[in-house]
């Protein structure tokens, strides 16, 4: 028998056929509330609060414009918000679509006596889901209308026009969609995009990892199947960035059909495994029966562990659906490397022509994962991106499912921890406004590879079949991937071990260190050509920096650890806080074994990001912020094996079905305040008015143009980041900008002192005229040829006054403009 670290199952209890039914009732309310879920959006989307302080005026003879993006199907009316003057008359609303088809819809709308929202109608548009709107508006009466506006910056995707001049403005207004045409978009775009995106993620990130669990003799563990599903998804992560490496060091160039020979593999190795164990007479000859699921201890997680998943997808999915881009800094470097990757057909060394770096040691599990989602579904870099972000999202919440139950023992321990991470906590749903998907990939595998570690490091001696020996090399490949996905997440692992030895017997240590010592052997030794370049880089000695750092209190880790101890709730909710210690209190009163590891590994972990208060080097190695965002794990871990501990403990036929209930009931509250999270107005660079100016820039401007764009400094002065989506030109429009990926901090670029180069220009920018004399000196030093700003205009997470401002820049003879829409500016620098 495979080695298992638990107990066997009890007998199977004798639910009646009452049981099925109310199981199966179950299951159809919850897809009936996912439906509810997914189709709540009101019918009308404010775009703008209607703020009087301002208004256009509007009387005959003039027109005013609003342009936006129509984020579902079956738009059916634009509303504005006015105050009459004079008799009232009527408005008149002129729409197209600019890049769609040349049709024109008119509509007309009666103003009011008084101050209030004019409704314009027409019939609902089927295929408005993401077009690009340019809504015309003129008076027919006597006397006029104040028509309410906002500033500039209050909407993402488009601008006021007056007489068809793009303002710095927005009209307050609102858009109504009709309900049934909205959904009906909804379930194509769910037909159309979601499944089969959904099942080419599924292909890559659980097929190889099932296949790797099948051929290790361990597919029939006591997690079950949805433990099962997380350590794939473990494994596969893992596995990709292993391939990439692979297919360098043999000078392999990768090609679409990489991805689909890799899901061929899988299968077919799932298939082979699956009949030699049916010829053997093993456990899946034939596939478990309904009525014995219905009649196991199973049925109730399993239904609440589906609904809790269910949510957790549309939570994932729903939102990017209106996004043009990965938000915030970091997802422009990702998006670069991940075409890079496709452009190459593997690992490279040379960025351009995305960027002038000569070197490539950053870790890149995510990005090959991206890429293969790209060569396996044709999604456009960008999009396979944004893709792969969420499904990894989805994923690093089932990975901890295995875990939890190997802390507890039971399934109701995966699904409470399933609950917490995924709905509950805020974390890991806001990595999508961060466009922090490296640290999610890392985070997929971590959870894996400590219940592998686990596992391995408690088989007995000369078990079955050499059960440990299998557990070593599936932990070892774990451990590997996450040594290419993320350096400092592979650090957050490193405490896990010293957790192991602590509570270990005496004769049990000598043991667990030989197998840790193989384990740490083989991972190194897999990846040490990786690992050879990457210290002979640049990265390794700006590493080395901060870990000779003074002993003693560091004051900026200290300011930053105190930061972060201020706003605790931005990372998990003050009631799951407050439930923790008493989760680990419970473990240790049970005298839980694996609780107390992985207590006492997350608060290893503090400490290892917190060096200077044991008076130790390496302080800003890793930041708390990137420590506390991460605590999701131990939390929904420790917190689902004491839901786990809690059912048990309730000795009641009913309390299973209360459980389920709970956990649904929290699902459907938790789904509404993760929806309530994606926040693209602080944190998106791209929207679609940037998509058309960089079309448009890719058309008209040489092949050699250099952008400046906006930027400012970031992390205490050290490097410089941009604020708008000019940063993006590089990959919208093929065009070279003044500012790198941030990856320029810790690559080889084109000269030496190349950071202080690029950071100089942002520097030179400051407090000058335009016709500064070292001003342009540098222009001209760093090849700029034009201008560009953003539909942000160099206020995304910046508030200072340092921005590339249009006014400035139109009234000197130095820069010329060329392009002018919504909020988008782009100018020709004439001083060259």
């Amino acid at each position: 028998m495979t080695y298992s670290p638990y107990p066997p199952r009890r007998p199977l209890r004798r639910y009646t056929s009452g049981h099925a039914l109310r199981a199966g009732t179950l299951l159809v309310l919850w897809a009936l509330v996912l439906l509810g879920i997914v189709g709540c959006a009101s019918p009308v989307v404010r775009q703008q609060a209607p703020p009087m302080a301002s208004a256009v005026w509007l009387e005959g003879g003039a027109t005013i414009g609003q342009t936006f993006v129509a984020h579902h199907a079956g738009l059916a009316a634009f509303d504005v918000y006015v105050t009459p003057e004079g008799a009232p008359g009527e408005l008149v609303l002129h729409l197209t679509a600019p890049d769609g088809p040349e049709a024109r819809i008119a509509a007309r709308g009666a103003v009011p006596e008084a101050e209030g929202w004019v409704r314009l109608a027409f019939a609902p548009l089927v295929d408005s889901r993401q077009c690009y709107y340019a809504a015309e508006l003129a008076y027919e009466g006597s006397g006029g209308v104040h028509v309410a506006t906002a500033p500039g910056d209050a909407y993402l995707h488009g601008a006021l026009a007056i007489d068809g001049a793009p303002q710095d403005a927005q009209l307050a207004f609102r858009l109504v969609f009709d309900r049934r045409t909205m959904l009906a978009g909804l379930a194509a775009l769910v037909a159309a995009s979601w499944v089969p995106i959904g099942l080419a993620g599924a292909l890559l990130l659980l097929a190889p990892g099932l296949a790797l669990l099948a051929l290790a003799g361990s597919l029939g563990t006591a997690y079950g199947w949805p433990g099962r599903l997380g350590l794939a998804a473990g494994l596969s992560a893992a596995l990709h960035p292993l391939l990439f490496l692979l297919a360098d060091l043999v000078g392999l160039r990768l090609v679409p059909a990489y991805s689909s020979g890799v899901c061929l593999a899988a299968l077919g190795g799932l298939l082979v495994w699956w009949w030699r164990d049916r010829r053997r007479g093993g456990r899946w000859r034939r596939p478990l029966a309904l009525s014995e699921w219905v009649r196991s201890d199973a049925v109730w997680p399993d239904v609440a562990l589906v609904g809790v998943l269910g949510l957790v997808t549309v939570t994932r999915f729903l939102p990017i659906g209106s996004l043009e881009a990965p938000m915030w800094g970091d997802a422009y470097q990702h998006t670069a490397i991940v075409r890079l990757l496709v452009d190459r057909g593997g690992l490279f060394q040379d960025w351009r022509p995305y960027a002038d770096l000569y070197s490539f040691t950053y870790h890149y599990g995510f990005h090959a994962l991206a890429a293969a989602l790209h060569w396996l579904t044709g999604l456009g870099a960008t999009d396979a991106t944004l893709w792969m972000g969420q499904i990894l999202n989805v994923l690093a919440v089932l990975a901890l499912y295995p875990l939890a139950v190997r802390v507890a023992g039971n399934r109701w321990a995966g699904v409470g921890a399933v609950l917490v991470a995924g709905l509950l906590a805020p974390m890991p749903m806001h990595y999508l406004n961060w466009g922090r998907y490296t640290q999610l990939a890392g985070q997929v595998i971590l959870p894996v590879l400590a219940c592998l570690c686990l596992d391995a490091l408690d088989a007995p001696p000369g078990g079955h079949r050499g059960g440990a020996w299998r557990l070593l090399g599936l932990a070892m490949l774990a451990l590997a991937g996450l040594s290419l996905t993320h350096y400092r997440v592979l650090l957050l692992a490193a405490p896990l071990f010293l957790g192991v030895l602590a509570f270990s017997r005496r004769a049990e240590r000598g043991r667990r260190l030989g197998r840790m010592a193989l384990l740490g052997g083989g991972a190194l030794l897999l990846t040490l050509p990786w690992h050879l370049r990457v210290l002979t880089g640049k990265i390794s000695a700006v590493v080395w920096d901060q870990v000779v750092a003074s002993t003693g209190p560091h004051p900026v880790m200290l300011s930053d650890l105190g930061a972060v101890a201020a706003n605790v709730s931005a990372y998990l909710p003050v009631a799951v806080w407050l439930a923790l210690p008493l989760a680990v209190g419970w473990g240790l009163w049970r005298r839980g074994r694996v609780a107390a590891v992985v207590a006492l590994w997350w608060f290893g972990a503090f400490l290892l990001v917190n060096p200077q208060l044991l008076h130790l080097p390496g302080a800003g190695t890793i930041t708390n912020f990137a420590l506390f965002i991460a605590l999701y794990i131990p939390a929904a871990v420790l917190l689902g094996a004491a839901l786990g501990w809690g059912v048990v403990a309730w000795k009641t036929r009913v309390a299973p079905v209360v459980a389920a209930l709970v956990v649904l009931g929290g699902g459907a509250w938790g789904a509404t305040q993760r929806l309530a999270q994606p926040n693209p107005a602080a944190h998106a660079l791209v929207t679609r008015p940037d998509v058309r100016a960089a079309q448009w820039i890719a058309r008209n401007t040489p092949d050699d143009a250099r952008f400046l764009v906006n930027s400012f400094f970031a992390y205490e002065g050290s490097s410089v980041v941009g604020s708008d989506a000019g940063w993006w030109l590089p990959l919208l429009a093929g065009r070279a900008t003044t500012l790198p990926p941030l990856t320029y901090v810790s690559e080889e670029g084109p000269r030496p002192a190349y950071r202080l180069w690029v950071n100089g220009l942002t520097a030179a920018l400051q407090g000058v005229r335009l016709d500064d004399a070292e001003l342009l000196a540098a222009l001209r030093e760093h090849g700029v040829t034009h201008v560009y700003i953003g539909q942000r205009q160099g206020r995304v997470n910046y508030s200072g006054p340092d921005v590339l401002d249009p006014a400035r820049l139109a009234d000197s003879a130095l820069f010329r403009p060329i392009y002018h829409q919504d909020r988008v500016w782009v100018f020709e620098f004439l001083g060259r």
